[in-house]
């Protein structure tokens, strides 16, 4: 059976097998609007958007409406992701030499963002476009940094040439 993660009144709860999270639905100790979640699914989903769950609130606290469309919402103390930025900015890192800075930092929010969503301290909606990001800043980084390193060869050979007249 699955195991649950939920945050009903602001406190995170989980694992919990479903049995159990049933039960807490029928006793009216979660409400449509708490947040759930379990391995597999997207982003932290409001109870109401389970259709599987929603049912078992029938003899407990009363009839839930039907679903809404689709929930974006993440959990209290779950930061929502930077996937947008990071990729911003591990594709500035490859689009131009120059700008390898900007790989640098994209592969290093990517890094530390990829191990925050694993641990479940930020939204993981965001982890492939966040991965795509730290892997385009490490390209952009290291196109970047052989760029400098063969500027500054190519400048000390003409200096050297240079001063040799």
């Amino acid at each position: 059976m699955a195991q649950w993660y939920c945050v009903a009144q602001g406190d995170r709860y989980g694992p919990v097998a479903e049995d159990q999270l049933r039960l807490w639905i029928h006793e009216g100790r979660l409400k449509p609007s708490d947040l759930v979640w379990r391995e597999g699914m997207g982003p932290w989903t409001a109870l109401i958007d389970i259709p599987e769950l929603s049912a078992a609130r029938v003899g407990g606290g009363g009839q839930v409406s039907q679903p809404r469309a689709m929930a974006t919402a993440t959990a209290p103390g779950v930061r929502p992701h930077r996937a947008v930025a990071v990729l911003v900015l591990g594709i500035l890192g490859v689009a131009s030499p120059w700008c390898f800075i900007c790989g640098i930092i994209g592969w290093v929010m990517g890094h530390g963002d990829l191990k925050d969503m694993e641990a479940g301290r930020m939204d993981r909606s965001g982890y492939s476009m966040t991965k795509a990001g730290k892997i385009c800043g490490i390209i952009g980084a290291c196109v970047g940094i052989f760029w400098a390193v063969m500027m500054v060869i190519y400048f000390a050979f003409w200096l050297t040439v240079i001063g040799n007249f």
